[in-house]
């Protein structure tokens, strides 16, 4: 069973981090101001994004708007012949 991802904070890389789907993510760039610095807290949002366009298929309903949003346009993108129209969008 793979492990549960969390926020972790690279001195050496001075950003914090994630590792999910075998992939290290970087989520904030930054001195470790945790917990209640703008980097920390960038981290946590940008964490809290990726789990939740992770999770798009098991959640079905309840999937908030964003997400639901941003699976949309990661679709059209790959259907739109212009770039302009997928930034309008």
């Amino acid at each position: 069973m793979p492990r549960k991802p969390t926020v972790c904070y690279f001195a050496s890389r001075n950003a914090y981090y994630c590792q999910h789907g075998g992939k290290r993510h970087r989520l904030a760039d930054g001195p470790d101001d945790a917990p209640d610095g703008l980097n920390s807290l960038a981290a946590l949002d940008a964490f809290k994004q990726l789990m939740q366009m992770g999770s798009v298929q098991t959640a079905g309903d309840r999937n908030t708007v964003r997400v639901v949003l941003e699976t949309y346009l990661q679709h059209a993108k790959g259907k739109m012949r212009r770039e302009a129209a997928y930034e309008v969008r």
